[in-house]
């Protein structure tokens, strides 16, 4: 590597970590910067290799005498703080993992707006999962996917004692992966399984022991020959729950437009149905997930169709009142 060379990636990682818009280098900055690392240069020296870094596409911005910095990121500084806010949220990640991702996020601004970003971290009091395999469970998975595999795994869930309990006796669950999602705070791989011709759903959080197996996927056509789209079947399946999704119509109050949008897609029809109320038609999942949904809202949503799904109600709600009485 020639010495121009090495003094332009070193100045480029010098402006990388210490300067932005409210802190450039100049020249003199820069020689300094670069002499502590053991690199003797001159002020000459310096506007060609930022001339060469620009000439490669780097965006770094003059300002008059103040010196340079640089302007448009990997990242901007926004897009910066909503990431950090994900993970920040994401309690299936452990504290720890939470913490090692936030600061890898941290390394792609400078040192100064790092500083005040990381002022407004706050992981403790949030719920945080304990188990640190889910991230390399999904690492697992996805690989799977590429090589189009499937995987091996055991599922668990956990004890009124807060131990873990493997499922049906530690059965090995044997899958075709197709995606992972995060959805309503969980992570989930979407998958099938050979005596199946719908999809399932579990817990990443949840798996453990999985393995990469040689055994080839089945085709996604074969279970999806018209197409799959991951948006429509997630807003279909309400809470990750699995089963046929069958026509639903409901009775909401305008005010719930925004929760129902957010719940079954923007392309959802309100009819007026008077009374500052409107019917919706869609397609979902009839099982406990939607029970819960509509329930949560109280008066706000009244199944008109289907009948069984406003008997599943009724009888929820009975029980509900059983218990207080």
């Amino acid at each position: 590597m020639s010495e121009l060379a090495v003094k332009s990636f070193q100045i480029l990682n010098i402006l990388n970590e210490l300067t932005d818009e409210d802190h450039p280098l100049n020249a003199a900055e820069i020689i300094e910067k670069l002499s502590s690392m053991g690199i003797e240069t001159e002020r000459r020296s310096v506007y060609r290799c930022i001339s060469a870094l620009e000439d490669a596409g780097h965006d770094i911005v003059k300002c008059g005498k103040s010196g340079w910095f640089i302007g448009k990121r990997q990242l901007e500084t926004a897009e910066l703080k909503i990431l950090m806010d994900a993970v920040q949220q994401a309690h299936f990640l452990t504290s720890k993992k939470t913490l090692e991702l936030l600061e890898k996020l941290l390394g792609l601004t400078s040192r100064s707006i790092a500083h005040e970003l990381r002022k407004q971290i706050s992981i403790s009091g949030r719920p945080k999962h304990e188990n640190e395999s889910i991230y390399y469970n999904v690492d697992k998975i996805n690989t799977a996917i590429v090589r189009n595999c499937q995987i091996s795994f055991r599922y668990f869930s956990y004890d009124e004692h807060g131990n873990k309990v493997l499922s049906r006796n530690g059965y090995q669950y044997r899958v075709s992966p197709y995606f992972t999602t995060w959805y309503f705070e969980n992570y989930y791989m979407i998958c099938a399984t050979k005596e199946y011709d719908n999809f399932s759903h579990y817990r990443i959080e949840k798996m453990t022991d999985l393995e990469i197996t040689d055994k080839k996927r089945r085709p996604l056509h074969e279970l999806a020959p018209d197409g799959f789209d991951l948006a429509d079947y997630l807003n279909k399946t309400v809470s990750m729950f699995t089963g046929k999704p069958e026509r639903v119509r409901l009775k909401i109050n305008n005010s719930l437009a925004g929760q129902v949008f957010d719940k079954f897609g923007r392309d959802i029809t309100l009819i007026p149905a008077g009374d500052g109320k409107s019917f919706i038609n869609t397609e979902a999942v009839v099982d406990k997930g939607l029970l819960s949904w509509i329930i949560s809202y109280m008066d706000g949503i009244e199944v008109i169709d289907p009948s069984h799904l406003r008997e599943k109600i009724v009888d929820h709600c009975n029980r509900i009142l059983d218990v207080y009485k």
